[in-house]
């Protein structure tokens, strides 16, 4: 019996509430919450061989780590934490990790 198919695979991992990596930190870190998407091909050669070919993508869902700079009258909210990821909450983390990487991935 010889045939072919195609699988798909998605997956949500760690998702969770930030937690302090350290007793003496005062903040908390996001956890590392991943995206994973990849198909599958997969190729039947004759009754004892297959052939498959798959491809995995993965994703960090957690924001962009900010990047302090002084302060200026010019910019007067360039250190608000609600604007650069730092304060946001798990759900807004995940949503603002696809639009906010300096170099656009």
């Amino acid at each position: 019996m010889t045939g072919a198919w195609f699988d798909a695979g998605l997956d949500i991992s760690n998702i969770g509430q930030k937690m302090s990596y350290s007793s003496t930190a005062n903040t908390a870190d996001f956890i590392p919450t991943n995206l994973r998407i990849g198909p599958s091909f997969t190729m039947d050669i004759d009754e004892y061989n297959r052939v498959s070919l798959g491809v995995d993508f993965n994703k960090l869902l957690v924001p962009t780590p900010p990047i302090y700079a002084p302060q200026d009258s010019l910019h007067p909210d360039k250190n608000n934490p609600e604007r650069n990821g730092s304060n946001v909450s798990v759900v807004k983390g995940i949503i603002q990790s696809f639009y906010d990487a300096p170099y656009g991935f």
